[in-house]
């Protein structure tokens, strides 16, 4: 089914299905990259990380698992948003020699 189909029927935009359908893409890659616990503590909101983040997040574990994984445990350690957000996006910038937000990786 499409996300204009879905998306009359959960009363939201079809942009926002896209979205959705991004994020659990990246969660999935978290998972299989970081470990099954890391996508559990997400969708439970156990730990403090935003939509964005989990995004750049799964695209450091494509690259370099480790990091990835280390990343997660001081995530963990973190108790604000604003913390582990920052941290990803730091790291990040290191792993792909950028600050920019996600999908704008330079060479």
């Amino acid at each position: 089914m499409s996300s204009r189909k879905l998306a009359p029927h959960h009363k939201v935009s079809h942009t926002t299905i896209l979205h959705d359908v991004k994020y659990g893409r990246a969660i999935d890659s978290i998972a299989a990259h970081v470990g099954k616990d890391a996508k559990r503590a997400i969708l439970k909101r156990d730990v403090k990380i935003g939509k964005e983040q989990v995004q750049q997040l799964a695209e450091i574990a494509e690259v370099d698992p480790e990091t990835a994984k280390e990343v997660f445990a001081q995530i963990r350690t973190v108790g604000t948003i604003k913390a582990t957000n920052l941290l990803v996006r730091l790291v990040y910038a290191q792993v792909f020699g950028t600050k920019s937000s996600t999908g704008n990786k330079s060479a």
